[in-house]
């Protein structure tokens, strides 16, 4: 039986028969994109078609630099569930889940006799929020002089008065006789005017709004076309 010393010696012999080479890694953070296939290279100039949606995301960039035949990779986050990473070469992967990940690194060589390891933090930020799109332009403004003596420019002067939800009511009645009219589901002047009066709103501002058109049109003589445009200059004074 061999003294405990020689065993002592022994194994330690067969352990410097594995070296633990050196194992480095280089993190890098990069944007990746996407969206540019078919891209053209001419010169040091690239382009692709002005149709193209090309969509940037942060990521993270893992290459470990060993001697070492065989390298693997694995990812988790702080609860130790794997997260899922890109594989680009042997010895380089790319991580684009945001927030803190482990990533652990094993280099084996059996022929080298080297083996490594080393478990690195690593953290991406969010992905960057893309910017809001561009609000509608405003309208522009009621012209002073518009048809029928400014009509709109003094119904919105009234409307102002109104609640959104009655303007909007009051919107979607005049709508709907010019889409009536336009269809000649009405056959009168008469018609229209009765069917817009019987869904007229009772409140303070709307009845302001009827003695208007009231007085405004007692003296006019519409034709139905004008008739039509007549509340089509309404309802933009509604709006």
């Amino acid at each position: 039986m061999l003294p405990h010393c020689l065993i002592s010696l022994a194994a330690s012999l067969l352990l410097a028969t594995c070296c633990f080479g050196q194992l480095t890694v280089d993190l890098r953070s990069a944007v990746q994109l996407s969206g540019i296939e078919g891209a053209e290279k001419i010169g040091d100039a690239v382009f692709v078609a002005s149709d193209s949606e090309v969509v940037k995301t942060p990521v993270i960039l893992i290459t470990a630099e060993t001697e070492a035949a065989n390298v693997t990779f694995e990812v988790s986050d702080q609860d130790r569930i794997p997260v899922a990473f890109d594989q680009l070469t042997a010895s380089t992967i790319l991580i684009s889940k945001p927030g803190k990940s482990w990533v652990r690194i094993v280099a084996i060589d059996f022929d080298k006799n080297l083996y490594a390891t080393k478990l690195l933090p690593v953290e991406l930020g969010p992905s960057p929020t893309p910017p809001d799109p561009s609000p509608d332009p405003p309208d522009p403004p009621l012209p002073p002089d518009g048809p029928f003596d400014a009509l709109a420019v003094r119904v919105a002067a009234i409307a102002a008065q109104m609640s959104a939800s009655e303007r909007d009511e009051l919107s979607k009645l005049l709508a709907d006789v010019i889409d009536k009219m336009e269809r000649y589901e009405f056959r009168t002047l008469s018609q229209a005017r009765d069917f817009v009066e019987a869904g007229w709103t009772n409140t303070v501002p709307a009845n302001q709004l009827l003695e208007l058109l009231a007085e405004d049109s007692k003296d006019r003589l519409l034709s139905w076309d004008q008739a039509i445009a007549y509340y089509r200059e309404l309802l933009k004074g509604l709006q």
